[in-house]
């Protein structure tokens, strides 16, 4: 097994994080929708494989994380809601026929509280 070395994203302006807010209120609920386009915190693990060797080349991928949050405030209590997705999540794969080791998938969460 090999490793080389990882491209980090070290740019200026090009490899920033971008990300936008827009919020209101409306029939008692404060709301916001979001986005953040920006690198993933952890390194995505490509790997080339060869019959004599297995390379694995470190690298970082953007993703789009999108969203909604929803409050008001009911009396005493609080109702939140929130929902979230993730594009472009690169996982691991054991895959023999996979050309790079990585599958790229998205992924959803919402949360309610109160």
């Amino acid at each position: 097994m090999r490793f080389a070395e990882a491209d980090r994203p070290d740019r200026l302006i090009v490899d920033d994080d971008y990300g936008v807010r827009l919020t209101g209120f409306s029939d008692g609920w404060d709301w916001s929708v979001n986005a953040l386009y920006a690198y993933g915190d952890g390194q995505v693990l490509r790997q080339a494989r060869t019959p004599q060797a297995v390379t694995v080349t470190p690298d970082y991928e953007r993703t789009l994380l999108t969203g909604r949050v929803c409050l008001q405030c009911l009396g005493k209590a609080t109702v939140r809601a929130e929902i979230g997705y993730v594009t472009d999540r690169f996982v691991l794969t054991n895959d023999p026929q996979d050309g790079d080791g990585i599958f790229e998938t998205g992924e959803g969460q919402w949360r309610h509280r109160s």
